[in-house]
């Protein structure tokens, strides 16, 4: 199962530069609702050759009393190329989508976590 919940913005710490990986261009097949038939069929969809970068992001907070929380670690991914030149300890302003996904891992049901960026990065201090 898959899920995408609504936009929203995370600041934190870039842990690590993004990191480019070429995905190859690859034909799938979809179900797809066929109005002649007045069903579902499947159809081949060819999807074109594309890059994405991988990046984590740490957060850090405090609580009601000012006690500072355990860093949470985010992996993000950005498919439009905005956070290439984002480097490692920059604190940066994102915006984007968190999308979740049940996957089998391993033969063990896990759920998997990335935030997708939807935005230019907006850089609140690059490290020195």
């Amino acid at each position: 199962m898959t899920q995408r919940n609504g936009m929203i913005e995370l600041v934190g710490n870039v842990g690590t530069a993004p990191e480019m990986k070429e995905l190859p261009a690859r034909t799938v097949t979809r179900e797809v609702y066929d109005p002649v038939t007045d069903g579902v069929v499947e159809q081949p969809v060819t999807l074109d050759a594309r890059e994405v970068w991988n990046f984590s992001l740490a957060i850090n907070g405090q609580d009601e009393d000012g006690n500072d929380l355990e860093t949470r670690w985010v992996r993000c991914s950005d498919w439009n190329g905005y956070c290439q030149d984002l480097g490692q300890g920059d604190f940066v302003k994102l915006t984007g989508y968190l999308h979740i996904e049940d996957k089998e891992y391993e033969g063990e049901a896990r759920t998997f976590r990335d935030f997708v960026v939807k935005r230019p990065p907006l850089i609140l201090r690059k490290r020195a």
